[in-house]
């Protein structure tokens, strides 16, 4: 990510969503990958270096706060950065995932989500060896 850009994964289960988030962050430069589901999403989270995941909440079948969980709880992608992204109030996405870097209005526009994802890539998580988050014991690899 040295040149500004980033391997992004979207998850959304909106298709048209997906496709203009798609669109907006490929045009800003980034590679992206899309997922329409939290397993999917899994998957290619394990199987591609992602370098900051755009989390929807709200999904049908498992739910974006579970994915999110997911990912924190596997030390492989434990210290990827996540955006939520959601037309939930902040406060109920905080209630049932605060392991989250960025909360993203679906409200806001393209300009508003490029600048936050920017700013966000400059302030990367410390990544943990997986040795040392095993022997920690612990979930919480990384403190709010």
């Amino acid at each position: 990510m040295a040149d500004g850009t980033a391997n992004i994964l979207v998850v959304e289960d909106d298709g048209e969503l997906l496709e203009i988030l798609t669109y907006v962050l490929e045009d800003a430069g980034h590679h992206v990958f899309g997922a329409g589901d939290g397993e999917s999403a899994l998957k290619i989270g394990r199987a591609e270096s992602i370098d900051l995941v755009i989390l929807d909440i709200a999904m049908a079948g498992m739910s974006g706060t579970a994915v999110g969980q997911a990912l924190r709880d596997d030390p492989e992608t434990a210290s990827v950065l996540i955006a939520v992204h959601t037309g939930l109030p902040e406060s109920d996405v905080r209630r049932e995932f605060a392991d989250y870097d960025l909360f993203l209005a679906k409200a806001d526009d393209a300009d508003a989500l490029c600048a936050a994802i920017a700013t966000l890539m400059g302030e990367r998580r410390p990544t943990i060896p997986a040795a040392a988050a095993a022997s920690t014991g612990s979930g919480d690899l990384h403190p709010a």
